[in-house]
C-alpha cells in the first residue's frame, strides 16, 4: 500500500511558504507517520542465466468482456549498476 512517508514532495516556484506548508498539511494530516522499509537494494547480473531468459513474454489479463486486439503492455528493466554508490553519486 502507498503512504506517505516514503515519499520525496518537492515545490518549485515563488509562492509563499506558508502556503506550500498548508496545502502539505491539508494532505498529510490523515497519515500517521510511519517507518517503511522501502530501501532499494543494490542488484547483482546474474551471469549465469543465459541471454535467452533476460527476456519473458507472458500474456496479461484485460477486463472482463474486453477485445483483447490492440491492447499491449511493455515493461522494460535495466541493470543499471552493480555495486553500491555514493552518497555524491546517489544525488
Amino acid at each position: 500500500l502507498y503512504h506517505p512517508s516514503n515519499a520525496k514532495i518537492y515545490f518549485y516556484g515563488d509562492d509563499p511558504a506558508p502556503q506550500r506548508l498548508a496545502l502539505l498539511d491539508e494532505y498529510l494530516s490523515e497519515f500517521d507517520a510511519i517507518n517503511p522499509d522501502s530501501e532499494v537494494k543494490t542488484q547483482s547480473k546474474k551471469a549465469s542465466l543465459p541471454a535467452e531468459s533476460a527476456r519473458i513474454t507472458q500474456k496479461f489479463p484485460a477486463a472482463e468482456g474486453e477485445d483483447a486486439a490492440n491492447k499491449h503492455m511493455i515493461q522494460m528493466n535495466w541493470l543499471l549498476n552493480e555495486a553500491p554508490m555514493s552518497s555524491k553519486d546517489k544525488l
